[in-house]
């Protein structure tokens, strides 16, 4: 009996985690746009790289819709956002430049610096889109992070 009690808690442990990853995964496969209201001649949908599953999900798993002026990140020497931010970006969405440090510190500091969402914007000419890994700084981060190509960026 007490074997048979034991297989059983297992068998029930092991479908309700199977359950919970499930729902995990169902959470963190949301469909998010990325839009840009204006001005006119940029206005649009943008397609945009997200937050890397390989090196496990970061960021939030549920996002509202968040509106807000873009502003660059700076630190007084680059918009990179690898060191915290000397701007205040409080209600902005935080544009930053890829480069020199990991995705989840970038989005960290902006994060820090007020920023409701950050969108970070390759450094290479025709580079493309990429998912971002996560890094050091993931846990820390909850607002939502894009990835989008250089060209995209420029406009």
């Amino acid at each position: 009996m007490k074997r048979v009690t034991k297989f059983t808690n297992l068998l029930f442990t092991t479908a309700l985690m199977f359950a919970i990853n499930i729902s995990l995964q169902a959470q963190l496969n949301h469909q998010m746009i990325f839009r840009v209201n204006g001005p006119s001649a940029v206005a649009g949908d943008y397609n945009f790289g997200e937050p890397a599953n390989g090196s496990g999900q970061w960021g939030p798993t549920s996002i509202n819709t968040i509106t807000g002026d873009l502003a660059w990140i700076s630190d007084n020497v680059d918009s990179l956002g690898c060191n915290p931010a000397t701007n205040s970006l409080t209600g902005n969405i935080a544009l930053v430049r890829r480069g020199a440090c990991m995705f989840s510190l970038k989005a960290y500091h902006a994060q820090q610096a007020g920023a409701s969402a950050c969108v970070i914007c390759n450094n290479v000419p025709g580079g493309g889109l990429v998912g971002m890994t996560g890094g050091d700084s993931a846990a820390a981060v909850t607002i939502p992070i894009v990835f989008l190509t250089y060209e995209d960026c420029e406009l």
